[in-house]
């Protein structure tokens, strides 16, 4: 019974450090998020990037930040791949789409908006009904009067 619970202790502990990526697109560049089981940044990592064209050699090469965060700027469209290494046997290797077009057209289709656009209507909308129910008081306080 003691080995098969050390044996599900030890892939649990095991699981818990898998090297995964997160990608972002945030035209002109791409974001990637390296992490250990999840939430832990994976922090000073080898990143490499390959090109479409080139897959050979890097186009890119670099270290993740402290919040395990590389970008890079792809110079066109296709499958780039992306390597990430700790260099402790944990590695990640991800291919990456990138189509700008198609990017932007869907960010558009589904009417995205950005922080600064929902702040502003955050506070419209709270002027308005604030306005509103001064209006509303200000009837009942004239006929009150």
């Amino acid at each position: 019974m003691k080995p098969l619970l050390l044996a599900l202790a030890l892939a649990a502990a095991l699981g818990a450090h898998d090297l995964t990526l997160r990608v972002e697109y945030a035209q002109p560049a791409v974001l990637l998020y390296a992490v250990y089981g999840g939430n832990e940044p994976v922090t000073d990592a080898d990143v490499s990037i390959f090109s479409p064209q080139n897959p050979d050699s890097p186009y890119q090469t670099g270290v993740t930040d402290l919040a395990g965060i590389f970008a890079f700027a792809p110079a066109g469209a296709g499958q780039w791949r992306v390597v990430v290494d700790d260099g402790y046997g944990h590695r990640a290797e991800q291919s990456v789409p990138v189509d700008w077009a198609a990017t932007a057209s869907a960010g558009a289709a589904s009417g995205a908006r950005s922080t600064a656009d929902k702040a502003i209507l955050g506070v419209s909308i709270i002027f308005g009904l604030t306005g509103m129910l001064l209006w509303f008081q200000s009837r009942r306080a004239g006929r009150a009067g």
